[in-house]
């Protein structure tokens, strides 16, 4: 089980590339599948609590 806000860093956002490196791509897919993540542009992902910030 990962920790998507330890996964996104200091600043809450990633992009999808990193993030499914540091974890794996089916992971990214199936967060954005589920609303655990969501895009704020193409290949960046936040959580949704951060994404009006």
């Amino acid at each position: 089980m990962h920790d998507l806000r330890r996964l996104l860093g200091p600043t809450g956002t990633t992009s999808t590339s990193l993030l499914a490196a540091a974890a794996s791509p089916r992971s990214v897919g199936r967060w954005l599948a589920d609303g655990d993540l969501v895009r704020l542009h193409p290949g960046w992902v936040t959580v949704p609590a951060l994404a009006d910030e």
